[in-house]
């Protein structure tokens, strides 16, 4: 093997090595945003997403969705 065939391989462990790290940084990102979006308190720490994220169309009405959205009321 030459040194420039060498020198192209360790280039392109190099490049996988960014894309590994990049793509963990990403994750981790994604997961303090989801986390910020669904309120701290709400979602523990150290939690991880293992379902799928599909969209799935709900089947509620406006009316439905106006209610859930609204706050308890106090007595």
């Amino acid at each position: 093997m030459s040194e420039g065939d060498y020198l192209k391989i360790k280039l392109q462990l190099l490049q996988f090595q960014t894309d590994v790290s990049a793509a963990k940084l990403a994750r981790v990102q994604a997961l303090a945003g989801l986390r910020q979006f669904l309120g701290f308190e709400s979602v523990p720490d150290d939690y991880d997403v293992t379902a799928d994220l599909d969209y799935q169309q709900e089947k509620a009405t406006l009316v439905d969705l106006k209610v859930l959205a609204s706050p308890p009321v106090q007595t």
